[in-house]
């Protein structure tokens, strides 16, 4: 049985972007990358299917990104800091 026969989803040194469109193909939540930078981070590991919300919260922290969310996209982007 594949992976994705079993809910998961297995990424071994793919690109963001490409692990981003991969989540896109089963969910109703759209993972968008903010920038080709960005994009070409490097992933690896397994994660469910259906929880797209876990899998940006694993990369905002393993790369030290925002998440910001806009209905039923989630925005992977650059951490700003407030300059005020």
């Amino acid at each position: 049985m594949t992976a994705w026969q079993r809910g998961k989803l297995i990424f071994e040194d793919t690109s963001l972007r490409e692990a981003a469109a991969e989540f896109n193909r089963y969910g109703r939540n759209e993972i968008t990358i903010d920038g080709p930078v960005l994009g070409k981070l490097r992933v690896g590991g397994v994660f469910r299917i259906g929880d797209p919300s876990s899998f940006a919260q694993a990369m905002a922290k393993a790369y030290h990104l925002r998440i910001v969310n806009n209905g039923n996209t989630i925005v992977l982007t650059d951490k700003q800091t407030d300059s005020r």
